[in-house]
């Protein structure tokens, strides 16, 4: 009996060996076909990362051009950016306009029949990119290899197609290279004197700017900015009475003298790094040249977008000069990318 039973599990253990599906062995990632990257694919690869970039602040030296909204509050009041971006080869343009929001209407009236408004400024920005080929064919083969993988944990039959490995393509080592020229109206009231009848000026606030940097990944970038700046600033306040009739005078408070034009050279570093899926972090230094200036702002993102992509969160500012003197600032952001540039 015992001799039966032990021939009985031998023919059970056997059976069940021989029913049990052959293991398949590890499918090994092939190398990526030595072909180079079209310049559709590495335009792609080039603008996926842009989007990745993108700063829901709109201020930051590695972004993206992408289209995209922003709106802004703090003590000074609030305020609502919006921004298109269009491609034509490896080159970016975009347009940026920002305006001051009412806070007796709520909207923020960007521009009219007569142009921008005297609250509002508008940027043109031109933005070049730099893919590296030696880095391009290290992101093409990951890619490929990250394909195959891919299709072998569904069981799906090889090969993998160069428009497939093209769809995973990750740019890294981005180098950018940019320049912008900004503008905006600004109205003053004042007096030339005491006495005198209020005069009111249209003035234009103007600069350019010239900006590089280097995206190591999706992850960490640095960059600088340097902007030159001419501005108009108001008159000193003085409280004055004129003169309306039967000796009755009208007091208030007027700037006196022509409104002043001012030049500002500033220097701007930054560093942007993801602590995590859902925080990151941009601190700036922006140095005046040679006016003895400094200001740090310390972005932090935690608000999520809807397709995941960090879209707010809340920067403090801390500035300080000669001039006006130190402050201090909270803003609190919230945008959104669309992810999409216009060929």
């Amino acid at each position: 009996m015992r001799i039966a039973a032990t021939l009985l599990a031998i023919a059970c253990a056997v059976r069940t060996a021989l029913a049990a599906p052959l293991a398949q062995p590890p499918v090994a990632a092939s190398p990526a076909p030595d072909i180079p990257l079209s310049i559709a694919e590495r335009r792609d690869a080039v603008n996926a990362a842009l989007v990745r970039l993108a700063d829901p602040t709109l201020r930051s030296v590695v972004s993206g051009p992408v289209p995209a909204i922003l709106l802004e509050a703090n003590s000074a009041g609030r305020a609502a950016t919006g921004r298109i971006g269009i491609q034509a080869g490896d080159v970016v343009v975009d347009l940026t306009v920002r305006g001051v929001i009412n806070t007796d209407t709520g909207r923020a009236v960007l521009a009219d029949l007569d142009g921008l408004r005297h609250t509002s400024t508008a940027a043109v920005g031109l933005l070049w990119t730099n893919y590296p080929k030696s880095v391009q064919a290290r992101a093409h083969q990951a890619a490929w290899q990250s394909c195959v993988t891919e299709r072998a944990a569904m069981a799906l039959p090889p090969p993998c197609t160069a428009a497939d490995a093209a769809r995973r393509l990750d740019a890294r080592r981005l180098f950018v290279a940019g320049a912008d020229y900004r503008f905006g109206p600004a109205d003053f009231s004042f007096v030339h004197a005491p006495g005198t009848d209020a005069t009111t000026v249209s003035r234009m606030n103007w600069s350019v700017g010239a900006r590089a940097g280097v995206a190591f990944d999706d992850r960490t970038s640095v960059g600088a900015i340097y902007a030159y700046t001419v501005a108009y600033r108001s008159g000193d306040t003085h409280f004055v009475c004129q003169p309306v009739g039967d000796g009755v005078l009208d007091c208030a408070d007027q700037a006196v003298g022509a409104p002043a034009r001012t030049r500002v050279r500033t220097l701007t570093f930054e560093a942007r790094h993801a602590l995590g899926g859902a925080v990151a972090i941009s601190p700036r230094v922006i140095l005046g040249v040679g006016s003895h200036s400094v200001a740090v702002e310390w972005p932090m993102y935690f608000l999520r977008g809807a397709k995941g992509g960090l879209s707010g969160g809340v920067t403090a500012g801390w500035r300080h000069s000669h001039t006006a003197g130190t402050g201090f600032q909270v803003t609190l952001f919230a945008g959104q990318t669309f992810g999409v540039l216009f060929r």
